[in-house]
């Protein structure tokens, strides 16, 4: 059975005309619908002009059924729809949501980085001033002792130039003593 495309239809364009026989000829419009009484049993019949042939479209009952499973298909794909855009509108709120929370996710830890920075700041500040204060005490120490070493040196030297003066002195006089005694 061949399938009708209707596009852009009105409802003159579905107006059936009502025949006890089949219209004759071949210059009927394509997808010209007529309504045949044959007795008690009316049929509709379509006119295929690619085959230049009146094929039936079935009866009332038939037209009914297909028309109450098209309704029934039609909520069916309505509610379909609708519980689909109801898992929309919900996915949204949860993206949404999602969203805010990242959002104060990322705002927290980018406060939670700053004040991190500040504190290593501080430290690191706090360490090179107890580094810079420790290398300038040490220096002073240093120099303090520096100065110490140089008075015991210094004093070692006089205490040593006068001791050898001293041992000097008296190997001198014991030379002395010496050469008067043996020259007497």
């Amino acid at each position: 059975m061949s399938r009708i495309n209707i596009v852009k239809a009105s409802t003159k364009d579905f107006a059936l005309e009502v025949v006890s026989d089949l219209p004759s000829g071949t210059s009927h419009e394509d997808g010209r619908i007529v309504k045949r009484l044959d007795g008690s049993a009316v049929k509709l019949y379509v006119w295929h002009s690619a085959t230049s042939a009146w094929i039936p479209f079935g009866n009332f009952d038939q037209v009914t059924s297909l028309e109450t499973r098209l309704s029934t298909e039609e909520s069916s794909e309505n509610a379909a729809v609708a519980s689909m855009e109801t898992i929309d509108a919900s996915l949204q709120a949860r993206i949404s949501t999602e969203e805010v929370a990242r959002a104060a996710d990322v705002s927290s830890e980018a406060s939670r980085a700053a004040s991190a920075e500040v504190v290593l700041s501080t430290n690191l500040s706090a360490e090179v001033s107890a580094r810079t204060s420790a290398v300038a005490s040490e220096e002073t120490r240093a120099l303090a002792a520096e100065a110490v070493i140089s008075g015991n040196l210094s004093s070692e030297l006089v205490a040593r130039a006068s001791a050898v003066s001293s041992e000097e002195t008296r190997a001198s006089a014991a030379e002395s003593s010496l050469s008067s005694r043996l020259s007497s």
